[in-house]
Parts: C-alpha cells; structure tokens; sequence
C-alpha cells in the first residue's frame, strides 16, 4: 500500500514537472500580440512593439514608440515576453494613498496632542481623536490614491520559449544571463 502510493506521488510529481514547461512551449505568438523584445544587439533595454512576423531567422515587430519596423535575428533574442493584458493600478494606488493619508493623521494627531496646554486649549485632544484623524485621512487616502492609480495600467507580461532549441550564456551590457530554448 505505501509503496503504490509512493510511486503515485512520485508520477504526479513528475507530471507537475513536465507539463508546465511542455504547455509553455506549445504556446504560440499570433500577429499583433503586444511584445516586449530583448536582444544581446544593439539596445538592452527591452523594446515594446506590436509582432508582424517571426520565422526562424528573425522576429518582425513595430514599435510602440514611434511604429518603425524592427527585425531583430532570433539568435540575438536574450527574453521575449507577451502582454497577457493591462492591469489597473487602482488597488496599489488605494494602499498607498491609505498609508500616506493615515500618516499623515496619526502625524498630525499626535502633534496636536502633545501641543496640548490645559490653561488655553479651546479643544482637548485625547486618544481616540487621535484614532479618528488616523483613520478618516487614511480612507481619504486610500480614495484620492485608487482614483490615481485608476488612471494608469500596466502590462501583465508572460515569457514565452525562444525558438532554437539551445541553451547558451550571453553577455548584455556587462550582465550574464542563459537562455535555455527546446
């Protein structure tokens, strides 16, 4: 019984080993995916653009920046990536936009309590003035900070197998990385 099971875990494990990366090179780009291109010539920064074409030779693409064509040899590709969709930065903005604002008003409470004087205070601030100025800017912050973070998206990239089938190291602007294909 403990040596089916054992082989049992030890097929499944083999099998959440492989299929990942078999999934993955199954994957294919289609004209007009959104790209973002790495290669060991010429720039490395990573270059974003729109794939006309890629054979074997070399990739097709037009760039986002001023939609010129850019072919670039498939043997010079350090990474390339497909936008798998844009994301929203709201959520990311309303937490920071809470933890600035909320800050702010434990900053401000604090201060305002400690200032205190019994003899001229027209308002005596206490612990949970303190509490409430925390959490009213907070949530002003974390409002203010969606409807920023609403306004601007980033790409959600997945990196998709270089053709080749070869693993090799490369050297990039002083950098080592390895490129491993099937």
């Amino acid at each position: 019984m403990m040596a089916r099971r054992r082989r049992a875990m030890v097929a499944a494990t083999i099998q959440l080993l492989t299929a990942t990366p078999l999934a993955a090179f199954q994957a294919q780009l289609n004209p007009g995916a959104r790209i973002r291109v790495t290669s060991d010539s010429g720039s490395p920064r990573a270059r974003i653009g729109t794939l006309v074409s890629m054979d074997s030779n070399a990739l097709h693409f037009r760039s986002a920046k001023d939609s010129s064509l850019i072919s670039v040899p498939t043997g010079s590709l350090v990474r390339l990536e497909q936008s798998m969709g844009r994301k929203s930065n709201a959520g990311r903005g309303a937490f920071i936009g809470a933890l600035v604002g909320a800050g702010t008003g434990l900053l401000l409470g604090l201060l305002a309590s400690a200032a205190e004087d019994d003899r001229d205070s027209f308002y005596d601030v206490g612990p949970e003035d303190v509490f409430a100025a925390t959490a009213v800017l907070g949530a002003a912050g974390a409002g203010v900070g969606a409807l920023i973070g609403a306004m601007s998206h980033r790409d959600r990239w997945e990196p998709v197998p270089l053709p080749g089938g070869t693993g090799r190291a490369r050297r990039m602007s002083g950098r080592v990385g390895l490129a491993i294909a099937f």
